[in-house]
């Protein structure tokens, strides 16, 4: 391949749109102008350019280059920047660009064409060919190149299903999917976050196709689901109905997967997640949009999601007390935490106004120690353990209304009586 200049790209479709790097966050628009100095062939791909003609956030800078990642280390050392061999057998660079506002990392990739693909890996080689590296991209939208002035190169049409909200994939939309099943996955993510219409060819071929996602492991299955589920996306419920349908998550959902998505996941639990207390979760809203997805509560460990967020899971299983009110929830706020508690509400379908009361409930605390039970005579082992246990569960069984000064008085009565023996009985 070459490594000069970028050679002349007559098949593109130059668009009238064009993008404004200037929209950039500061510090990465500054990064993409110094890259301009050392990659002077080199345009920005995929993502940001799709989130930049749609005036949305960019995250991150990816350029795509004719040229080998050797040359891309030399230039930038020639540039004085640092980089990272973040994927050296696909070709990616990352180059660590050093501005007024920070470190910018930024993605540098050789332009590719596959040359073997199973439906997980790809063999790749480079290419100086820019609608050779487009084909072998996944869906149109992400298929879009713009340089240094801001024009924008889309061989596939890209633009036009970009105004359009349609998410199609490059080429033949089986060809994309046996090259790599997860495909299958984001096809339904990015139509989830930028689509108006659902590609009908591309759901029939996934239906046709779905028993592939089954070969993937399920930490990419996971990744795909719950930045799907993160949302909060207008079309989650229909988006998750297409899914279904097609069965492309009937391996990962435990035994009983869904027939149909629960209403809960629909406008009502959109608003109620606005309710402060799922914020006390660092997952909260995604993992309480899986267990009403999939409340067999099996999918946490399908998808060998982290134990952290599995016991969040099954916690979200334990049904409330009938009545809906702060009090009678006491004790399941003291042993499964705010984000839980307030997340199974949800599921039940708590009232709006009973949902933000719960909410700002204090989470009770049992505060008794070793040393309560040490100064009423208690000898430091097992006996103390069950003391104490045995008291906790006194003050839950009483909906954790008794102060922490009745329960040591309890725990002296207890104490006094000797009756720590027969505590398993008592509570």
């Amino acid at each position: 391949m070459n490594s000069g200049a970028s050679p002349a790209h007559p098949q593109a479709i130059v668009a009238p749109t064009t993008v404004d790097a200037t929209l950039l966050p500061p510090a990465m628009a500054d990064a993409w102008q110094a890259m301009g100095k050392i990659l002077p062939e080199g345009r920005m791909a995929g993502g940001c350019v799709r989130d930049l003609l749609l005036g949305r956030a960019v995250h991150d800078l990816d350029i795509a280059v004719p040229l080998p990642p050797e040359v891309v280390m030399a230039r930038a050392a020639k540039g004085e920047m640092r980089t990272v061999p973040t994927g050296l057998d696909h070709g990616t660079v990352t180059v660590l660009v050093t501005t007024a506002s920070g470190t910018v990392p930024v993605e540098v990739t050789t332009l590719r064409r596959d040359v073997e693909t199973d439906g997980r890996h790809a063999v790749v080689a480079w290419t100086d060919d820019w609608r050779e590296d487009a084909a072998r991209r996944d869906f149109t939208i992400n298929a879009l190149y713009a340089d240094y002035e801001g024009q924008v190169s889309d061989y596939f049409g890209g633009l036009e299903d970009l105004r359009a909200g349609r998410v199609r994939f490059v080429g033949v939309a089986k060809t994309r999917i046996q090259e790599d099943a997860l495909r299958m996955m984001r096809f339904f993510r990015f139509t989830a976050r930028y689509g108006q219409q659902v590609d009908q060819e591309g759901l029939e071929v996934i239906r046709e196709l779905a028993p592939l996602a089954s070969t993937l492991s399920a930490e990419r299955v996971a990744a795909e689901l719950l930045r799907l589920l993160a949302g909060p996306e207008r079309n989650l419920q229909t988006i998750l109905e297409h899914m279904v349908s097609t069965g492309i998550l009937d391996s990962w959902l435990g035994q009983q997967r869904p027939q149909a998505v629960p209403g809960t996941l629909g406008g009502a639990l959109n608003k109620a997640l606005e309710v402060p207390g799922l914020g006390a979760h660092e997952s909260g809203p995604t993992l309480l949009r899986l267990a009403a997805f999939a409340p067999d509560g099996q999918a946490g460990a399908q998808l060998k999601l982290s134990r952290k967020a599995q016991n969040f899971l099954q916690a979200l299983q334990v049904p409330l007390p009938q009545a809906q009110s702060t009090a009678v929830v006491r004790p399941a706020l003291a042993e499964r935490g705010l984000a839980a508690v307030v997340g199974r509400a949800v599921l039940e379908q708590w009232p709006l106004v009973a949902l933000e009361a719960l909410a700002v409930e204090p989470v009770p605390t049992f505060t008794l120690t070793g040393r309560d039970g040490l100064a009423h005579g208690l000898a430091a082992g097992p006996e103390l353990g069950q003391a104490l246990k045995a008291c906790r569960q006194w003050w839950l069984n009483h909906d954790c209304q008794p102060s922490m000064e009745a329960c040591r008085a309890w725990l002296a009565e207890q104490a006094g009586a000797g009756r720590f023996s027969t505590f398993s009985t008592m509570a």
